[in-house]
């Protein structure tokens, strides 16, 4: 039976291999593109011909105005402010997608330079689109040297739409700057997620400001008329090259192609990297201050006690030396016996000693008491739990 299975062979139509679906290569791997348009929006580099997987995933009907943020909750120690996401740039810094529950985490940041924009593209790091040019290139040498005119207009024409369509989606990072020069609180935040993680940031106003009170913007290059022109010219484009890839010679689809699967390969493996490897945020020095005694809050410890919500909290009132911010971010239920715990925790915020945990543990239960002999049975106490506020939803905006 082996002996039956048959291989195409040659390039005859008839009995050969046939590459006239390659075209469809041109426009698979949406799924790891839509991952990389932020980041080769922001480049100059995107500007440069060459060809590109899926390039429908950078056809959009509009531009977002901003780069996504990631639920969490962020409160100003000092000033109070609340933000109910984390902005894209703090996220590069501090992951806190990947926190484990009631992990906890202390850092300080400065500014190394004076810059509104800090952030740049994976240009200086990724040679992804230099290496897709030079690809591109010698593909339009080898069509010329095989006398293919075909291939020649197809590449060009493709190379021309990914051009268009960089255009009109290239912008630069716009921060939130303080306009004025007014005496203003320091910029120490916090940041809790959902799963009860704390991260105490240490920094200015103007840091604050700009990576996690203000919102970040995207200032396209392009204007949004130019915006819509440039890309209906960058579909049709993008449309008459898949079509003329159908009839390129044997040899040039079978290059193509070939080109089309390094390239998606290429794009996946730079997809599973950190994200830190590929925007530049060398603009702020990060340092971490976490004491080495609070940096396994998240797991338990070898004396036998579990990690617990009240205990990193309680850690985070140690770093910050405050205890109103808990109440605008919602860290606390709102009871008589939490408001009691918050302000024995302030009282003892330079006791390292001080048992947070059993502290809490013992006002909830004399509160109880007390309000089970007040009324003669369960009230509104038992009704409160330790669990935060909810955080908001994930919101797309790519």
């Amino acid at each position: 039976m082996a002996r039956n299975v048959q291989f195409p062979s040659g390039r005859t139509p008839s009995s050969g291999w046939h590459f006239d679906a390659v075209g469809l290569l041109a426009v698979i791997g949406e799924s790891s593109m839509t991952l990389h348009v932020p980041a080769l929006a922001s480049s100059w580099l995107c500007l440069l011909p060459h060809l590109i997987p899926a390039p429908q995933a950078m056809l959009k009907p509009c531009r977002p105005t901003r780069l996504p943020p990631v639920p969490a909750i962020v409160v100003g120690v000092h000033s109070g402010t609340r933000v109910d996401e984390l902005n894209f740039y703090a996220e590069l810094i501090h992951q806190v997608d990947g926190l484990q529950p009631f992990e906890f985490h202390e850092f300080n940041i400065t500014r190394r330079f004076d810059s509104a924009s800090p952030f740049f593209s994976h240009e200086r790091r990724s040679p992804i689109l230099p290496m897709s040019c030079a690809l591109t290139v010698g593909l339009i040498i080898w069509a010329c040297l095989i006398h293919d005119g075909v291939a020649i207009i197809s590449l060009a024409i493709l190379s021309l739409a990914s051009l268009l369509v960089g255009l009109a989606m290239w912008y630069q990072p716009q921060l939130s700057i303080r306009p004025t020069d007014a005496v203003v609180p320091n910029g120490d935040i916090v940041l809790r997620t959902r799963n009860g993680a704390f991260v105490v940031v240490h920094c200015s106003d103007e840091i604050a400001r700009e990576l996690y009170i203000g919102t970040e913007e995207a200032r396209y290059i392009v204007g949004e008329k130019a915006f819509k022109l440039v890309m209906a010219a960058g579909t049709v484009a993008l449309m008459i090259g898949v079509v003329l890839l159908g009839n390129c010679s044997w040899t040039m689809q079978a290059a193509i192609g070939t080109a089309y699967l390094l390239l998606n390969g290429a794009y996946w493996f730079v997809a599973l990297l950190p994200q830190t490897w590929i925007w530049d945020t060398s603009a702020y020095h990060v340092s971490e201050a976490t004491p080495p005694i609070l940096r396994l809050a998240h797991v338990q410890g070898i004396d036998g006690i579990n990690p617990s919500y009240t205990r990193t909290l309680w850690y985070a009132i140690q770093s910050t030396k405050e205890t109103s911010w808990i109440s605008i971010s919602g860290a606390s239920p709102k009871t008589a016996a939490w408001e009691e715990w918050k302000k024995l925790a302030y009282s003892n915020r330079n006791n390292l000693d001080w048992d947070a945990v059993n502290e809490k543990d013992r006002l909830m239960r004399e509160f109880k008491e007390n309000e089970e002999h007040q009324y003669g049975g369960e009230h509104g106490f038992t009704a409160a739990n330790n669990a935060p506020d909810n955080v908001p939803n994930r919101q797309v905006t790519w």
